[in-house]
């Protein structure tokens, strides 16, 4: 068994790392090679990309562009673990703010994940709340992000903040 793992790490070596510098030397001849013509001068490795998910935004730049573009966006904090810990997924980062509004204090927050099938399950999650009843929010997302805002906050108001979380993806870190 040992054997067999062992030939086939050799000839994974071999036609990675030997081709690797032949090609780049330019003399061909590998046994890699896909045609006894063929010659490759530069090697170019792309890092794979999370599926699903083209740019990777944070939820603090989320909350920073909404201060830019003068959203109203009142006290912010961290999410405590607990409350993170309390979701059917892992989020990678959250963050909460109030939304100062004439006779009340309006809710929001932001979550980041690293993992699809995390977003998904709150998402869902989420959404199944105000199906039920339970919970009345706005709830909108882009790549990696999800907002939720507080379902008494005016559709033009929750509009602003679609908006500049859609203008985010021009100035994101794409995903590596």
């Amino acid at each position: 068994m040992y054997k067999v793992i062992t030939m086939i790490l050799v000839a994974v070596f071999i036609n990675v790392v030997v081709c690797e510098r032949v090609f780049a030397h330019g003399r061909g001849g590998c046994m890699c090679q896909t045609s006894p013509r063929a010659s490759h001068r530069y090697i170019s490795i792309v890092p794979p990309r999370p599926v699903g998910w083209p740019h990777i935004l944070f939820a603090k730049d989320v909350v920073k562009s909404f201060y830019a573009k003068e959203l109203n966006v009142g006290k912010t904090g961290i999410i405590p673990e607990e409350e993170l810990d309390a979701l059917p997924g892992t989020a990678h980062e959250g963050i909460e703010f109030s939304l100062p509004a004439a006779d009340k204090n309006l809710r929001g927050c932001v979550l980041s994940f690293k993992k699809k099938k995390n977003f998904e399950k709150i998402k869902h999650y989420y959404l199944d709340l105000n199906q039920k009843g339970l919970l009345h929010s706005w709830s909108f997302t882009k790549d990696n992000i999800l907002v939720v805002l507080d379902g008494t906050m005016s559709e033009e108001k929750v509009g602003e903040f679609k908006v500049v979380l859609d203008e985010m993806s021009k100035g994101s870190q794409k995903a590596e």
